[in-house]
């Protein structure tokens, strides 16, 4: 079923992927060893260190890719060591899945070039969204796209993988979203803050409505894609 109610009898109607599963594949784990707590907390701080370096740099220089790199290497390798990373439970339609990500991330692209042509005319926001897309075009577009790309899938294997698995806390997928906010937060670019809090709220609501990290990737990359490549400026 690719829409269903928001909640039993309820009147409002939202792509299945955003609603969480009601009888879930366990998302994340129910023991968290100290060992594994570590190398979370570990990849979180040297990621977010090398994310505000990455956005820090002067515009042209190549040390953008080079921090770009080295944070998707990091939030990447850090899931990887740190948890068990479950893509798509067996019993999930992989088709389904992907469509219904591929078309969420389109969405929200939609929603922030909206936004965008809004944002850049607002003196608090048009700086920030500059020192952004300043960057993006520092680098050949390929470059760019790969730098984006790789952050982008390394960024959900740790943020909707890794790091809810791997910390002894209640509500993991809560405070995995406020930690990619709070990450986000260290660039110091309030355009990166308000898009962080949207996209790890939506991201985190695909994670657990599919059950694995697989349809965060794709709406993740649809959506880095789509900024990168097609939004009118």
């Amino acid at each position: 079923m690719l829409w269903t109610p928001a909640r039993p009898g309820s009147l409002v109607w939202l792509p299945s992927l955003l609603v969480p599963r009601r009888s879930p594949v366990p998302a994340f784990a129910q023991q968290v060893s100290g060992r594994r707590a570590v190398l979370t907390l570990t990849t979180f701080i040297v990621g977010t260190v090398l994310l505000s370096l990455t956005l820090h740099v002067e515009k042209g220089s190549r040390a953008f890719v080079v921090f770009g790199l080295a944070t998707a290497a990091a939030w990447g390798i850090g899931a990887l060591v740190s948890a068990h990373v479950t893509l798509l439970p067996n019993r999930v339609g992989a088709g389904r899945v992907l469509v219904q990500a591929g078309a969420i991330g389109v969405t929200l692209f939609v929603m922030f070039a909206t936004a965008y042509q809004v944002a850049k005319h607002t003196p608090v926001l048009s700086g920030a969204l500059d020192s952004v897309l300043g960057k993006a075009d520092a680098a050949p577009r390929v470059i760019v796209l790969v730098v984006t790309l790789t952050n982008g899938l390394a960024e959900e294997l740790y943020f909707r993988g890794a790091l809810p698995a791997g910390l002894p806390v209640r509500r993991p997928a809560l405070l995995a979203g406020l930690l990619y906010v709070a990450a986000t937060a260290a660039t110091g670019n309030l355009a990166l803050v308000i898009a962080a809090v949207v996209m790890g709220t939506v991201l985190g609501l695909v994670r657990l409505g599919s059950g694995g990290v697989l349809a965060p990737i794709v709406t993740h990359l649809t959506w880095s894609t789509l900024m990168l490549l097609a939004l009118p400026r």
